[in-house]
């Protein structure tokens, strides 16, 4: 009898330890799926990142840069940097890396660093060609450019011009990225992602995956979306050192390379990149970016906002768990 009692009584605590900690894991997952801010910004935002000081978003739009306080979400300054440059309407060539924004004005090129706003430089172009894709290091020396109409090659050397590498990779080129210092290359293309030396153009390593990938700014770890999710490499050795779950279409990591963000236009996801750990898992509609602060705490995401003919964008400031 005794022991019939203990028994009911263990079962009937073991259900009450149950039910709070589901309850404490419910409320903290409803906690992490509402933002600390939305800012409503009535242009469209093509490049968004944090800036080093962690407190302060910096959002592009085709004229230039504003940048806002994450937490109060008031704009705190804007600087029309394109179009001060490019006197009248700019190209904007595609970049899939997070970390430059350029601008085409006319045979002039113009590279500037997202999260800080600063300008890299500018390469001349010759006439009558036009960048398609492209990607330039942090350090401000080096470039990789695929123009249109020769989709299949990726023009390598310094920011300013001069004589350069032409690389022929034999599929079409959708993305690139070069560390900040401007000594490695990926090349994401329908075969999958290559890594090359820079400016050389050497081969070092191919990586099986999409074209889709991000690479840490110091170039050990490069991810690349395919399987699962995500497949994290070795960014010298090529060895493959896990893969993550949850199906994503872009990849970025954060600033220290600890964190991974990836996004469908209808999920964001972030992982540890050291475990493979969720860390979080947001669902809406029309994601088309996100970013990392540099202290690994908050994430920024970028949606779209269709009404009529405009465009506005609004950015939601999430906590990270």
């Amino acid at each position: 009898m005794h022991a019939q009692l203990d028994g009911d009584r263990i079962r009937q605590h073991t259900r009450s330890v149950v039910a709070i900690l589901v309850a404490v894991i419910a409320t903290s997952l409803v906690a992490q799926e509402r933002p600390v801010r939305r800012i409503q910004i009535p242009a469209l935002i093509t490049a968004l990142a944090f800036a080093p000081d962690g407190a302060t978003l910096v959002a592009w739009d085709p004229a230039g840069w504003s940048r806002w306080d994450a937490a109060s979400g008031r704009q705190r300054e804007r600087e029309a940097v394109i179009a001060k440059a490019c006197e009248r309407a700019s190209v904007l060539p595609r970049s899939e890396d997070g970390r430059v924004v350029a601008a085409q004005c006319r045979d002039r090129l113009l590279f500037f660093e997202v999260a800080t706003g600063r300008t890299l430089g500018d390469r001349r172009l010759e006439e009558k060609q036009t960048a398609a894709v492209y990607t330039a290091s942090l350090s401000g020396t080096a470039t990789a450019l695929v123009m249109a109409g020769a989709t299949d090659t990726v023009h390598l050397g310094n920011l300013a011009g001069g004589t350069g590498t032409a690389v022929k990779v034999g599929s079409e080129i959708e993305q690139l990225t070069l560390d900040a210092d401007g000594s490695r290359l990926t090349v994401g293309s329908w075969r999958g992602v290559e890594i090359r030396d820079a400016p050389a153009g050497t081969l070092r390593r191919s990586l099986e995956g999409q074209a889709s990938h991000a690479m840490t700014a110091d170039g050990r770890t490069v991810a690349v979306v395919g399987g699962p999710g995500a497949r994290l490499f070795d960014g010298e050795t090529g060895e493959r050192l896990r893969d993550l779950e949850g199906r994503v279409s872009y990849l970025r990591f954060s600033p220290d390379g600890r964190l991974l963000v990836g996004w469908t236009n209808q999920r964001v996801i972030v992982w540890d990149a050291t475990t493979g750990a969720q860390r979080l898992v947001l669902t809406s509609d029309e994601f088309s970016g996100a970013a990392v602060s540099p202290d690994g705490r908050q994430l920024a995401t970028l949606s779209l906002q269709r009404r009529g003919e405009g465009t506005s964008s609004m950015i939601a400031v999430w906590r990270l768990p």
